[in-house]
């Protein structure tokens, strides 16, 4: 466009011819990073030279986040956070209908020059920013493209991201490849599928597609990779999960970013001229013009996996899932990570997401408090075991006294003795009376317990305690009747053991290569 011409004319007439030169590549640097920190900056000499446009369809008021309060947004304008989406659409398209194989927060600090990367994993169960739907985070950039993808981001992590850059793996082989390449040490369990991941690589970014096995490695060890052979190994999931890919995609990265900085002019022009018109974004020249000023300066200083604390968990139709445990606290550790925030309090927007994703998946956090929100604290499966089985100690304390004080209670009475009044009738003595009145005491008391106890060595106790009480009852006919009259007392059901809820950790290991 005209604007933008007439911007980077301004701007490039600052400069003298030398000082013109050196900008160019620092700006053609910025463009590299967009590929290496996973296709960030996208600077204007590509606008410039190349008439590569932003994405004007992508509409910022359709991700802005309202649950940000203004504290919080205004921490947030001292760094610069993109959405970085990787694709694995086979036609090379990085529009609506693709799921997004990678997901990645770069946060950049505007003042030291410091970037944080974020790799969200593609199974982690959230909302969709959909109404209600909740399902894998990577769902939402193939149901609405970016835009629905960068506002699920904000909404579930309280983000407010406005810039987005999607690229496709071809797009990603092209620049390691031209960039010289990545060396990566290749484990016995990785070198097991790396070939089969090379192959399926080679063809669907058409590099090598009519001899895929040209790019085949021979063994494990130390590999001097080439784009192709870089993407594999960075898409490598089969041997062992989601949480081990985004580190080997992160390794990628830094070693690219790396090789990026120590290019020459003419190489990065030539990348630019490849690369460019496969990737979709929606940086505008102000921010590219300001990130070009310091380029060289900006170093990756952390890259971590969300969330940190999870379990895993088959959803019915929803596949296997990452389910954050829980998602409020994961949140609160990821703003500490990236703003270097430790007083921030989740919204009340993300402790209803965090409650509705510990409701579906039957998993909670211990100890975790009430929302914000103001819903209701729930028990974990540990917190209810723990109860309970304090419950049955507590319960088996209680009948072994009773237990003792039967065998006690039977022993006197079968100790008590008779005692005739002036009649010549037999009455019972003082002695046998009170243990008689305690044995009747006794009696409800076992009644009780035989109501309770379902056990047969219980049973077997309390079939002695009567045979005892019999022999009791001989000795008055008139202490007889009462005791045959009398009620037995019916005690409480006995406490069960809630069952606890099932983890359902059942990680598979999903398709060879996704």
């Amino acid at each position: 466009p005209d604007q933008i011409e007439e911007e980077l004319e301004e701007y490039y007439d600052e400069k003298n011819k030398k000082k013109k030169s050196l900008w160019k590549k620092v700006l053609l640097i910025s463009v590299i990073e967009i590929l290496t920190l996973i296709l960030i900056f996208c600077t204007g000499y590509v606008v410039r030279y190349m008439n590569i446009k932003p994405d004007v369809q992508f509409n910022t008021k359709n991700v802005k986040n309202d649950n940000i309060d203004v504290k919080k947004q205004e921490q947030m304008q001292g760094y610069w956070t993109i959405a970085v989406f990787g694709v694995d659409s086979r036609d090379g398209g990085v529009g609506r209908g693709a799921n997004a194989d990678v997901q990645i927060i770069v946060c950049i600090d505007r003042g030291t020059g410091e970037v944080k990367l974020a790799s969200v994993f593609r199974d982690t169960y959230l909302n969709l920013a959909a109404g209600s739907r909740f399902a894998k985070i990577n769902e939402a950039y193939a149901d609405g493209g970016p835009e629905q993808a960068v506002a699920a981001l904000n909404k579930n992590l309280d983000l407010d991201i406005e810039h987005y850059a999607t690229f496709n793996w071809r797009a990603v082989a092209d620049v390691i490849t031209m960039l010289g390449g990545v060396d990566i040490d290749i484990t016995q369990k990785e070198f097991r599928y790396m070939n089969a991941y090379i192959h399926e690589t080679s063809i669907e970014s058409k590099v090598n597609e009519k001899n895929p096995a040209a790019e085949y490695i021979k063994g494990p060890g130390m590999q001097h990779l080439d784009g192709v052979q870089a993407v594999a190994y960075a898409r490598l999931r089969y041997m062992d999960d989601d949480f081990t890919r985004t580190k080997r995609q992160r390794e990628v990265i830094s070693q690219v970013l790396a090789n990026a900085k120590k290019a020459d002019l003419a190489t990065l022009t030539n990348v630019i001229d490849t690369v460019l018109p496969q990737i979709a974004f929606n940086v505008d020249v102000g921010d590219i013009l300001e990130l070009a000023k310091g380029v060289n300066r900006y170093n990756i200083v952390g890259s971590e996996g969300f969330p940190y604390d999870l379990t895993t968990q088959m959803m019915g139709k929803k596949g296997d899932c990452v389910i954050p445990q829980s998602l409020a606290s994961n949140v609160t550790k990821l703003h500490a990570y990236l703003f270097n925030d430790t007083d921030y309090k989740p919204s009340a927007a993300v402790w209803t997401y965090s409650d509705k994703i510990a409701e579906d998946s039957g998993s909670y956090k211990k100890g975790r408090g009430d929302s914000d929100s103001g819903s209701k604290k729930k028990k974990s499966s540990e917190d209810r075991e723990e109860e309970e089985n304090s419950k049955k100690k507590k319960s088996s304390s209680e009948e072994s006294g009773k237990k003792k004080s039967q065998s006690e209670e039977s022993s006197e009475s079968r100790k008590s003795k008779t005692e005739t009044d002036s009649n010549g009738k037999t009455v019972e003595s003082t002695k046998n009376s009170e243990s008689k009145q305690e044995s009747k005491e006794s009696k409800k008391g076992e009644i009780q317990y035989t109501e309770e106890s379902t056990t047969g060595e219980n049973k077997k106790i309390t079939e002695e305690s009567k045979k005892s009480n019999e022999e009791t009852k001989k000795s008055a006919e008139e202490t007889k009747k009462k005791e045959n009259n009398a009620e037995p007392s019916i005690g409480n059901n006995p406490p069960t053991a809630a069952s606890s809820q099932n983890s359902g950790e059942n990680p598979g290991p999903g398709d060879i290569v996704d």
